[in-house]
C-alpha cells in the first residue's frame, strides 16, 4: 500500500502535468485560425521600406487603372476633364505623378485641388476663419496613437460650456468651426462643381470628410466617381485594391447570403463584448435589402436600413431589442483605456471606463436634449442608439477582413428623419466609435436549431469556403492570397503574457512602442 505522502505527491504530479499540458495547448492555439483560436500578429514588411523609383512608377501605373477599392481612378474616361480633391498633408510628388500618368497613359485631362482650397473659394473665408478650420485643424492629427479621446468630440455643442472651452485649447481646434466645417464640406464640393461645369468628374472625399459612397454620391451629385485616399506612397502601396475583384465580391456574397435567414445574433470578443438580438423574418429581409457596402457590410440592422429609402423607397428602420455590452481599447482616432458600453433595448444605457474618452462621452450622454430626441420610426427617445456594427471583407486591408467597427447615433436617408433633424438642428449622424479585432459573430438560422459562425475570433469564415478557395486558385497561392496581412498583437489575447491588466488600463504605451518598432523595421511580427 502506498503511503498518504506518496499518494499526495502522485496526485500533485498528475495535476502539474495536466496544468503544463493545458499551458502547451494554449500556447499552440495562439496564432492559428482554427475554430476557437486567434489569428497570429503580423504587419506587412513591405510597408516599412522606402519604395524605389521603379516601384513608384509601377504603383502609379496600377493606380490610374484601378477599378476596385475606395480610390478608382480607372473610372476616368479618355477625353474627360477630371478633378482630384485631396486633404491637408497630401504628398504632392505622388499627386503630380498621378496627374502626369492620367494625362499621358489614359488621355484624361486631370487637375488637383485640396478640400481647404474649395472651401476657402466657395465661402470667401477670412484669414482667421481659414486658420480656425485648417491650421492644426484635423481632429485626428499626427499623434494618432495618443488621440483616442478625440473621438468623443463629435458634436461639441452638446458638451458643457466649460469642458468645450477646455477642449478648444487642448485640441488646438475651434470646436464650432470644426463642426461647421464637417457639415459644409459636402455642400461646398457640390457647389464648386456647379461653379466649374468644365469638370466632368470628381475623385475626392474620404470617410473622415464626407462619409461613405452612398452619402458622397447623394451629397455631391452624379459627377462624383470615387473617394481619393492616396495621400502618401504608403497608402498607394496598400494591397487592398489589388485583391481580385471577383474573389472579393464572392466573399461578400457569402456574407450577404445569410442575412435574410437570420433569426438571432450573438456577438462576443475577448476584450469583453457580449450582446444578443433577435429578428422577425420580415425584419431580416428588410435588413438584407440595404446591408451591402463594399468592404463595410452592415452587420447590424439599424445601420443596415439607413439607406433603405434611398435604395428601395421603403420608409422605416429596424431597431432590434439588443442587450449586452460592447468593449474595446481603440477607435477611429487612436487608443484609449478599456471602455465598456452597456446597451439596453438597443440604446446606450451607461459607460464604464474609457479614460478621457469615456469621461467626455459620458458628458454628452448626459445632455438632456439628446436624451429626449424622438426620431421618426424609432421606438424610444434618445440619440445614442447602437447604430453601426460593420465588418470588413478584404484580407489585405489596413482594416482587414473580420475586423469590426461600431458606432452610436442615428443616421438616415428617410425624408421624415432628415426633416426632423434639420428642423431642430439635431445630428443626422453617427460617431463615438469602438473597434474590435477578434470578434465572434454567430447567427441562428430561422427554422434550424444550429448556430453558424460568420466571423470566428476575428477570422472571416467565408475565407474558408470551398467555392472561394476554388476561385482563388486562379490567382496563385491560395493560402497566401486569403491570409490576413495585418493583425494587431493584443497581450492576453493572441500573444502570450500577463500584461492584459496594464494594457487595458492604458494601451497607448504598448502601441506607441509597436509603432516605433514598425517604423524602425525592428517589429518582431513583420512579414
Amino acid at each position: 500500500m502506498k503511503s498518504p505522502f506518496r499518494r499526495r505527491a502522485y496526485v500533485l504530479l498528475l495535476l502539474a502535468a495536466f496544468g503544463f499540458a493545458c499551458y502547451l495547448f494554449q500556447e499552440a492555439r495562439v496564432g492559428q485560425t482554427e475554430s476557437g483560436a486567434f489569428l497570429s500578429p503580423r504587419y506587412p514588411a513591405y510597408l516599412t521600406r522606402e519604395p524605389s523609383q521603379d516601384e513608384k512608377q509601377m504603383l502609379i501605373r496600377r493606380a490610374v487603372r484601378q477599378l476596385g477599392g475606395w480610390t478608382r481612378l480607372g473610372l476616368a474616361k479618355p477625353g474627360e476633364r477630371v478633378l482630384i480633391m485631396g486633404s491637408e498633408g497630401q504628398d504632392m510628388e505622388l499627386v503630380d505623378a498621378l496627374l502626369q500618368a492620367l494625362r499621358t497613359t489614359r488621355g484624361v485631362e486631370a487637375h488637383y485641388i485640396s478640400l481647404s482650397q474649395i472651401i476657402k473659394e466657395m465661402l470667401h473665408m477670412s484669414e482667421e476663419e481659414q486658420k480656425q478650420l485648417f491650421s492644426g485643424g484635423s481632429l485626428y492629427g499626427a499623434e494618432r496613437v495618443k488621440d483616442g479621446w478625440r473621438e468623443a468630440i463629435r458634436w461639441p455643442r452638446y458638451l458643457p460650456a466649460n469642458l468645450r472651452e477646455q477642449l478648444n485649447k487642448e485640441s488646438r481646434v475651434n470646436m464650432k468651426a470644426w463642426e461647421v466645417g464637417r457639415q459644409v464640406a459636402r455642400n461646398q464640393m457640390r457647389r464648386y462643381l456647379e461653379a466649374h461645369p468644365e469638370y466632368d468628374a470628381l475623385f475626392g472625399g474620404t470617410a473622415g470628410t464626407a462619409g461613405r459612397q452612398v452619402n458622397l454620391q447623394m451629397d455631391i451629385g452624379p459627377k462624383w466617381r470615387s473617394e481619393f485616399e492616396y495621400s502618401s506612397w504608403e497608402s498607394l502601396r496598400d494591397r487592398t485594391p489589388t485583391f481580385p475583384n471577383d474573389l472579393w465580391r464572392l466573399l461578400e456574397d457569402k456574407v450577404m447570403a445569410l442575412l435574410p435567414w437570420v433569426e438571432e445574433v450573438r456577438i462576443t470578443d475577448p476584450q469583453g463584448t457580449d450582446m444578443r438580438f433577435k429578428l422577425t423574418a420580415d425584419q431580416a429581409a428588410m435588413w438584407a435589402k440595404a446591408a451591402y457596402l463594399p468592404n463595410h457590410i452592415y452587420m447590424y440592422p439599424l445601420q443596415g436600413t439607413r439607406d433603405l429609402y434611398l435604395r428601395e423607397g421603403i420608409r422605416g428602420h429596424i431597431v432590434p431589442d439588443t442587450n449586452g455590452v460592447l468593449a474595446g481599447t481603440a477607435n477611429h482616432s487612436g487608443y484609449h483605456p478599456l471602455i465598456k458600453l452597456y446597451i439596453k433595448h438597443g440604446l446606450l444605457d451607461r459607460i464604464e471606463g474609457g479614460g478621457r474618452y469615456g469621461e467626455i462621452w459620458r458628458k454628452v450622454l448626459e445632455n438632456e436634449e439628446l436624451k429626449t430626441i424622438q426620431y421618426p420610426y424609432l421606438p424610444h427617445p434618445g440619440m445614442f442608439y447602437l447604430f453601426e456594427c460593420s465588418v470588413a471583407t478584404n484580407p489585405k486591408g489596413a482594416i482587414r477582413s473580420g475586423q469590426f467597427h461600431w458606432g452610436f447615433g442615428m443616421e438616415s436617408t428617410t425624408p421624415e428623419v432628415n426633416q426632423y433633424a434639420k428642423k431642430r438642428n439635431l445630428p443626422n449622424d453617427h460617431g463615438f466609435h469602438v473597434q474590435t479585432y477578434f470578434t465572434t459573430y454567430e447567427v441562428k438560422i430561422r427554422g434550424a436549431d444550429n448556430w453558424l459562425k460568420m466571423v470566428d475570433n476575428g477570422h472571416l469564415v467565408a475565407l474558408e469556403d470551398a467555392e472561394v478557395k476554388a476561385l482563388a486558385t486562379r490567382y496563385g497561392d491560395v493560402g497566401k492570397l486569403l491570409r490576413e496581412d495585418r493583425v494587431p498583437a493584443i497581450p492576453g489575447v493572441n500573444v502570450p503574457g500577463d500584461q492584459w491588466k496594464s494594457f487595458a488600463a492604458d494601451p497607448v504605451p504598448y502601441f506607441s512602442r509597436e509603432a516605433k518598432e514598425i517604423a524602425e523595421g525592428t517589429y518582431k511580427y513583420l512579414e
